[in-house]
């Protein structure tokens, strides 16, 4: 397995364009996947998201049963409502998501708070870190 480093200066760097402002600002407005399910309540949404997202993308849940996350530390870009961020955290992963936007960041934990806190997983979700790097 190939491992990259990047120092904090170099993942702002990502969004340091013109371009990258109109992004970030999409992006917090619009929330990857917001307009598929409406939402009743965030539990009942991140139930609903999962329902749709994987009927129509079930090779995703394959991919991630491929791979043994006990202890690995997982970089995550781009987590969106954070779907895989809690399958990976539920198999043992040290998780980190990188976004753009901290409205991305806040429904990840959002979603472990309210779906995973009362399981076996809070040590887990302890460990797991959430970095937004800003289009400057």
């Amino acid at each position: 397995m190939n491992h990259v480093h990047l120092e904090p200066h170099e993942v702002d760097t990502l969004a340091a364009t013109p371009i990258g402002q109109e992004i970030e600002e999409f992006w917090q407005a619009n929330p990857c996947g917001q307009h598929l399910v409406q939402k009743v309540d965030w539990r009942q949404f991140f139930i609903e998201y999962d329902r749709y997202k994987y009927q129509n993308e079930p090779h995703i849940l394959v991919e991630l049963g491929k791979t043994d996350f006990r202890n690995k530390r997982v970089l995550e870009i781009g987590p969106g409502q954070g779907a895989e961020a809690r399958k990976i955290i539920e198999a043992g992963g040290i998780y980190c998501g990188v976004d753009l936007t901290q409205e991305s960041l806040n429904r990840v934990k959002k979603r472990l708070l309210q779906c995973c806190s009362s399981s076996a997983n809070s040590a887990e979700i302890s460990r797991s870190a959430f970095l937004q790097t800003h289009a400057k």
